[in-house]
């Protein structure tokens, strides 16, 4: 269940907002929407970037036949995906909202 707040709590959550922009800036633009969209985007390159390294390592480690390679490779990528998902999606907005509904989708499957 989640309540409205009153118009005073409202007014010191206002009163808060504004202190905080007062106090440190850059912190309050961080913590805003626009700020989570930014880090959100810069998690999904990253971790895409995870990815796409683990690729080329497997593609190495299948030319050389080495299985050693091919291990950390498989390891590079699924900590790529999980950065994505984690940190990419995660981070809020309706990124994680479409996230909660696929996973809520197939626990209930």
């Amino acid at each position: 269940m989640s309540e409205s707040l009153s118009d005073h709590e409202k007014r010191q959550l206002a009163e808060l907002e504004q202190q905080l922009e007062a106090d440190d800036p850059q912190l309050a633009v961080s913590l805003s929407e626009e700020g989570l969209k930014r880090s959100s985007g810069r998690h999904i390159l990253l971790g895409l970037l995870l990815v796409i390294a683990g690729i080329a390592a497997l593609v190495v480690s299948i030319a050389t036949s080495t299985a050693f390679v091919g291990v950390l490779a498989l390891m590079v990528i699924t900590g790529g995906v999980s950065w994505v998902v984690y940190r990419g999606f995660g981070a809020g907005g309706r990124s994680r909202d479409w996230l909660k509904a696929l996973l809520g989708r197939r626990g209930g499957s």
